[in-house]
């Protein structure tokens, strides 16, 4: 994964939690050559399939349930 930051393409993995059922995935990241810090977050692509469970998951996933 490339940095955003510095564009450096040597990072690693400093912490990640699965979400509802692991379906997503939170990572912590951090580049190894400017020390910059990020989040991605992977979602399974068999959720992607149907949008109405994405706009739940994603919604969840922000933190912005009724």
């Amino acid at each position: 994964m490339r940095c955003p930051k510095c564009g450096g393409l040597k990072d690693k993995v400093t912490n990640a939690r699965g979400k509802d059922n692991d379906a997503v995935v939170r990572r912590r990241r951090e580049c190894t050559l400017c020390n910059h810090r990020w989040t991605t977050y992977e979602i399974e692509s068999n959720v992607l399939k149907n949008k109405d469970q994405t706009d739940e998951l994603v919604s969840k996933f922000l933190g912005e349930e009724e």
